[in-house]
């Protein structure tokens, strides 16, 4: 047995051990997504009784945890939200959890209010002959997280792959180790509608040959995708690894030739997909997984020319603003990366920055176009940094238009059901003549 082995064997316990080490009033950062550790949380959420005031700080919660909603756990846990997955959502509306507006870009600020974080907690890979292990699927904050808290535990998931870059973690940096291998969470691919197939045509006609692109996930995403399989040498810098980038590299589409940042190779910070996505990741040097300071970084983004960002939106108001994380003043998301890349796609010499978004919402009954904000909604990205908005019904370039313009170009692809008392209300609000 060699040098790390032993240290492993001597950290190694069980969850309930190991979750011993949180205290009353304690900061306890976990891990992004699909790194989130079940045992350990599970763990920590039967301790509740014991402890009071626990903040817990995760981004993308989308695995549903007692101590981010049950009634029970108000008082001896508060969830510090940094994007709304499904659990934060739960946890807001339970009163346990709050979310905290900001950019990936800057992310670090949750490790780095007081520069402190009590514990660690997050599933990794199995551990290599050199005592590295990788933190799962997710290189966005772990490593702010690592080197910020006192104390260290993860809980190790033979069925993680084994990443590169920004990912890895090494025996020595370990306090606690436990030992949980369980099925990866899957995003399944949802049959494409007719109206994403119509909004991913528009969007791919503006993609170039050797442009650098980064999709989210969701149906429109993945029709934009299916639309590309006729260009060739594309990029990736993304934030989000899905299964339509694998497809794209596995076809020849993406090659990685013609960016300026990490030539050659697909840059993001986390993955989520099929198990066949993650398989994709193990040991694969043609997909590196940076720190989320780094990959959403508009500097950085603006590096590769003819840079496309993709992103989606809940609801869009004449002047161009964009809303893509509440529903009027209910939080239903985060700010994530929008910002980020929309900025990036503009530095980018030939980029493009594209807001796709349904023209309708709630079965067809409201327009996802609004002459102004619902009460209460949140501005993702200010209509000065908007260029493309594009719906099922066309794309309307924001770039040099005056308000009204704006407007009219807006108008023009609503949906028809909406579009006359659009522009009755941007005639009463004096925005068009």
């Amino acid at each position: 047995m060699n040098l790390f082995r032993e240290m492993y064997q001597k950290k190694l316990t069980i969850a309930d051990e190991a979750v011993k080490v949180v205290k009353s009033g304690d900061k306890v950062g976990v891990g992004l997504n699909f790194n989130d550790p079940p045992a350990l949380a599970t763990a920590l959420g039967k301790r509740y009784q014991e402890l009071e005031n626990v903040r817990i700080y995760q981004a993308c919660g989308n695995l549903p945890r007692d101590y981010m909603y049950k009634p029970d756990m108000k008082g001896h846990f508060f969830y510090h939200s940094g994007f709304h997955g499904a659990g934060g959502r739960m946890s807001q509306k339970s009163g346990i959890g709050d979310f905290e507006p900001h950019h990936v870009s800057l992310y670090g600020i949750l490790t780095n209010m007081d520069n402190h974080i009590n514990v660690f907690m997050t599933a990794v890979s199995a551990m290599d002959d050199h005592g590295f292990m990788t933190t799962g699927l997710s290189a966005m904050v772990e490593r702010d997280f690592i080197d910020k808290a006192d104390v260290v535990i993860v809980e190790v998931n033979e069925n993680m792959p084994r990443l590169t870059g920004d990912a890895f973690i090494h025996i020595s940096e370990i306090d606690y180790v436990i030992e949980n291998t369980t099925p990866l969470v899957e995003i399944p691919d949802l049959e494409i509608t007719e109206t994403e197939k119509s909004m991913g045509k528009y969007v791919a006609d503006l993609i170039e040959n050797r442009s650098t692109i980064q999709l989210g996930i969701g149906g429109v995403p993945n029709a934009v995708a299916k639309e590309l399989f006729n260009k060739h040498d594309l990029g990736v810098h993304t934030e989000m690894y899905t299964n339509s980038m694998m497809e794209l590299y596995e076809a020849g589409v993406v090659t990685n030739k013609y960016k300026n940042f990490h030539p050659r190779c697909m840059t993001g910070n986390f993955a989520a997909g099929s198990n066949k996505l993650y398989k994709f990741f193990d040991n694969n040097i043609a997909a590196r997984f940076l720190h989320g300071r780094v990959t959403n970084d508009e500097y950085n983004i603006g590096l590769n020319d003819n840079f496309v960002s993709i992103n989606t939106a809940l609801t869009i108001d004449l002047s161009g603003q964009v809303c893509s994380e509440s529903i009027g003043i209910e939080q239903f998301s985060g700010t994530g990366g929008a910002m980020d890349f929309q900025r990036g796609a503009r530095r980018s010499k030939g980029g493009k920055a594209i807001i796709a978004l349904y023209s309708t919402a709630k079965k067809g009954t409201v327009s996802t176009i609004k002459p102004i904000f619902d009460d209460g909604s949140y501005v993702t990205v200010p209509r000065s940094d908007v260029q493309y908005i594009v719906t099922e019904y066309g794309v309307a370039n924001m770039r040099g238009k005056t308000r009204g313009e704006r407007a009219r170009a807006l108008i023009a692809i609503a949906h028809p059901d909406f579009r006359k008392e659009l522009e009755e209300q941007a005639r009463r609000l004096r925005i068009i003549g």
